[in-house]
């Protein structure tokens, strides 16, 4: 054994000489993309210099940012790399610790020219960060700031066979892909094997697009295939069916955050490759002011117990102000009868915070924020993973978290950060960014980056954040709540969220059409209808060219049964955007609905040309089949929609209607009880279950 590792430690140096690069380095072995936007594109600037601004499809989840391309002598660049907080959300670029820095920086050591490139992108987990990462390190940045951690949870990752595989085992193959030997026999297997690069999901090759089809490297130690994600952001609180597609997964929890100390890893290995610095950030959030997003009882749970449960939080809440001793023990027995349940352990941390008893109010939070079924906050282990993969990598690890539990002390005398210093469960407040500025500013100065001169001191540095501060004036304040209340309308946190939205109204004028956009998808969610048609009106009168307002005043117009109305704001729609795949889908189903199949079917095709993995559209586009007497082809469409969507619940309605038709029934039924697995409250998918059960049991009788 001794003589064997000797060997391979001697060829993986002798590869390392050869210039073998470990397959880690540019392939992510867990998932892979199905095409690829840059995020910057070449332009010309008026002097004539060629400079890297965004590409104008990237400018909805990232800041503008300009640069150029070529980085000038003495200039040292820094890019920060994440999600939404590194973006600035709810504010924009001039409220982020890029700002700051951008700020701070030149004004302390005007020795240098200072470049700071936010790259921030709303709703982008580490795996999406990895490959901005790759693009930009072509610019030759100094440094990299990273600071990953909430959105590891947004989108739907199954990981193909990877999630029958243990996290033992994944982290191993995760290992054995970074080493050269690996990468140089997947070269070989890869030359030996020319089909199995080929891309099957029709996407643009993108990052470890040699591997095409075949398993990543994780894959191959473990013998999985890694799946393919979207280009672009999908998340699932943007599906129809939102929250309800959260549920504990244990499994993949752990799998999630071995892909995130993957994603770290990578970006140390691509930095090392580079030549660039590299400095963590731990992520922080809101433990206090900011229930789980879901809750759901502990696995295996007696129907009564959870009932007792709910019950002792009601009336736990009813006692709060009367007899807080009392609510105190009932939470005591909620959590002690269901330790996974996140809203029980977050009602005790309330209660043991108003008790004054913060160090246990902090445990029970921590529990409610770590058991929460939609973890929108990172996790508590994201922060030993960034410290653990920093400290293997002599990287350092800023402990952003410590810095807000210590400022959070320094003001209210606790360590349970709340609405203080967060708009909401992740997103800092101006000052929360500006403290966090502050402190990377002088993590700089101690690891001998940044050299102030004589003349910088308090005053100089009150000045540079004088500056910053002075960019947020009362509309970007007024732009920010808004940017917020679509935040929390998009957890599914909407009575917040419409608050917000009239708060905006009353900063920025009635005039806001975005603000009465939001108010109307508010609306739309709760069933007003008639008040959502009025908000979209009041959004197209303000703004004729607001094509989303149109497409979904047309959908309020049909929920509120009035469809001959709908088609004039689709075909708006259409005019300003023939790129709007939804559009063509709604007015396929409007059509489909007047009888006129041929021409429904025309849309829903235009409609999966343009969006081919759309379950909505091929769930209407097998009604438009079934309507036209094509009930074999509305069986297949039925069928991708599943594929596409397994959570779809309405697509295993329909499906298990067309085979109860056919007269398959067995196959019917089976459509009918996934339905009600998936929402169990389905009472159309229960009747229908009840009636064919029932006539097989009357069959079977004598």
């Amino acid at each position: 054994m001794l003589a064997t590792a000797a060997v391979l430690v001697l060829l993986e140096g002798l590869l390392a000489l050869l210039g073998v690069q470990p397959l880690a380095a540019d392939s992510d072995p867990y998932v892979g993309f199905a095409g690829h936007l840059p995020l910057f594109v070449e332009t010309t600037d008026a002097d004539g210099r060629v400079v890297m601004v965004n590409a104008p499809g990237k400018l909805k989840v990232f800041n503008a940012q300009s640069f150029p391309r070529d980085k000038p002598a003495g200039t040292f660049r820094i890019v920060t790399l994440g999600g939404s907080t590194v973006y600035g959300h709810p504010f924009d670029d001039k409220a982020s610790f890029s700002a700051w820095l951008r700020e701070l920086l030149p004004a302390a050591d005007p020795s240098h020219a200072w470049e700071v490139i936010n790259c921030g992108g709303i709703s982008y987990a580490s795996y999406r960060e990895v490959v901005v990462l790759q693009e930009v390190l072509q610019y030759q940045p100094d440094l990299v700031i990273v600071y990953s951690g909430p959105n590891e949870f947004l989108e739907q990752r199954t990981y193909g066979d990877l999630g029958q595989t243990s996290p033992l085992l994944l982290a191993l193959g995760s290992s054995v892909s970074r080493t050269r030997i690996f990468s140089l026999a997947r070269e070989w297997l890869h030359r030996e094997t020319p089909d199995a690069a080929e891309d099957t999901t029709g996407g643009a090759p993108t990052d470890g697009a040699r591997d095409g089809a075949t398993a990543g490297a994780a894959g191959s130690a473990t013998g999985g295939a890694r799946p393919r994600l979207a280009a672009e952001v999908t998340t699932l609180l943007e599906r129809p069916a939102g929250l309800s597609l959260y549920h504990r997964d244990d499994v993949l929890r752990a799998q999630v955050l071995e892909h995130f100390r993957f994603n770290l890893q990578r970006m140390a290995d691509l930095c090392r490759a580079a030549g660039t610095r590299l400095l963590y950030v731990t992520p922080a959030s809101e433990l206090r002011d900011c229930a789980p997003f879901k809750s759901e009882h502990s696995p295996g749970l007696p129907a009564a117990d959870a009932s007792l449960v709910d019950d002792e939080l009601a009336r736990a809440r009813t006692l709060a102000v009367t007899d807080p001793p009392a609510a105190l023990a009932l939470l005591q027995s909620a959590v002690a009868r269901d330790p996974r349940y996140a809203l029980a352990w977050y009602r005790l941390g309330e209660a043991q915070y108003a008790a004054g008893d913060f160090a246990a109010a902090r445990a029970s939070l921590e529990r409610a924020r770590d058991e929460d079924v939609c973890p929108l906050r990172p996790l508590g282990e994201m922060r030993d993973i960034v410290r653990e993969v920093a400290a293997a990598n002599g990287a350092p690890a800023h402990d952003f978290v410590a810095l807000v539990d210590d400022e959070c002390e320094r003001r209210l005398h606790h360590r349970l950060p709340g609405h203080e210093q967060f708009l909401d469960h992740v997103h800092l407040d101006a000052d929360g960014y500006g403290l966090l500025g502050r402190a990377l500013f002088d993590r700089l100065v101690a690891d001998g980056i940044v050299h102030p001169d004589a003349d910088w001191g308090p005053e100089a540095l009150a000045a540079a954040g004088a500056r910053v501060s002075s960019r947020l004036d009362a509309e970007a304040r007024g732009f920010a709540l808004r940017n917020l209340a679509k935040t929390l309308g998009w957890a599914g946190k909407l009575d917040e969220a419409e608050r917000l939205a009239e708060q905006t109204l009353a900063a920025l004028g009635d005039g806001d059409s975005e603000s009465h956009f939001l108010l109307g998808n508010f609306a739309l969610h709760d069933g007003r209808f008639e008040r959502a048609i009025a908000e979209y009106r009041r959004a197209t009168e303000i703004d004729p060219d607001y094509a989303e307002a149109w497409l979904n005043l047309s959908d309020a117009l049909i929920k509120a049964h009035r469809p001959s109305e709908a088609l004039a704001p689709l075909e708006r729609t259409l005019a300003l955007n023939p790129q709007q795949a939804q559009a063509w889908s709604i007015a396929g189903l409007l059509l489909d609905g007047a009888g006129r199949q041929a021409e429904a079917l025309e849309h829903f095709d235009r409609a999966l040309q343009l969006a081919p993995d759309d379950s909505q559209t091929h769930n209407n586009r097998a009604l438009a089949l079934l309507h036209a007497d094509r009930p074999d082809e509305a069986v297949l469409a039925l069928r991708r929609a599943i594929e596409l969507d397994p959570a779809y619940a309405q697509a295993h309605y329909n499906l298990g209607l067309l085979l109860r038709r056919q007269n398959r029934h067995e196959e019917a039924v089976q459509q009918f009880q996934r339905a009600l697995s998936i929402d169990p409250g389905y009472t159309r998918a229960a009747a229908q279950l009840q009636e064919l059960t029932g006539a097989s049991s009357k069959s079977a009788g004598p």
